[in-house]
Formats: structure tokens, sequence, C-alpha cells
């Protein structure tokens, strides 16, 4: 996050970002969360977003092949099917869980992201001017 608010000041320039994770529900899911919030994208939009996750996994399942490096790495290559369909799934009520956990331990996702992260106003603001569209920045 303040990586990209940093160069998007420096440079004055549109910037892309892409996040390529094999299935972005956990760290990435949570970061992407967490820039979403630190751009001012409703609480409820942003579960709306990562429960797609699953609705894709649902909708179209990765073979299981295309899994198998990963469940290999990590000692879960074994596992039925039914057990790694679990595991692929983002519930709404997981990422909520996280969202209030930030809200009692740092009073909001922005003191989160100002006290645990360190991403001042100014790096928010830059971070909206890259990732909001114009007409919604007056909202």
């Amino acid at each position: 996050m303040r990586h990209l608010a940093r160069e998007r000041h420096r440079t004055n320039q549109p910037l892309t970002a892409i996040s390529c994770v094999p299935s972005g529900k956990d760290r990435t899911g949570f970061a992407i969360a967490a820039l979403l919030a630190a751009v001012g994208v409703s609480r409820e939009a942003i579960l709306d977003d990562y429960v797609r996750t699953s609705e894709a996994y649902i909708h179209n399942p990765p073979p299981r092949e295309h899994l198998q490096t990963l469940l290999r790495r990590n000692g879960l290559d074994t596992l039925p099917q039914r057990v790694i369909d679990k595991l692929c799934l983002a519930p709404r009520g997981a990422m909520n869980a996280a969202f209030d956990y930030l809200e009692a331990t740092f009073g909001s996702v922005d003191g989160f992201l100002t006290q645990a992260v360190g991403v001042t106003l100014e790096e928010r603001e830059a971070l909206r001017q890259i990732l909001v569209a114009p007409e919604q920045h007056q909202q």
C-alpha cells in the first residue's frame, strides 16, 4: 500500500498493480480488503467482493492438478477433494471477523492502517487517486 502511494506521489502517473495468487482469499484477500477500506470502500462492498472468490470457485473450480504443487509443498496432497473444496472457499464471516478484530484492537480499520501498517492520511489519499474512478472522488 505504502509503495503504491509513494510511487504515485513521486511520479504523478497512473499506476497498475496486479495480485496473482492461487486463490487470493487469505493474506492477499485481507490485503486487498484493507486496501479497499483505505480508499473508502464500504465494509459491505468489501465483503461482497471477498465472497466472489467462493462463487468463482464453486462455479469453476480449478482441476486438482492445478493445486497439486501447492498442496504437495504444504504436505496436503492426500487430502480428500471435499476438504480441499472447503479450504478454497472464502466465507463472508471470515473477513467480517477480521474487520471485527481490527475494530476491537485498533478502534477502526483506519486505526489499523495508521498504527500497524503506518499508512498516513496523505498516502491513503494518494491511493484513492490511483484506485477510485474520478467521478467517485467527490463522494
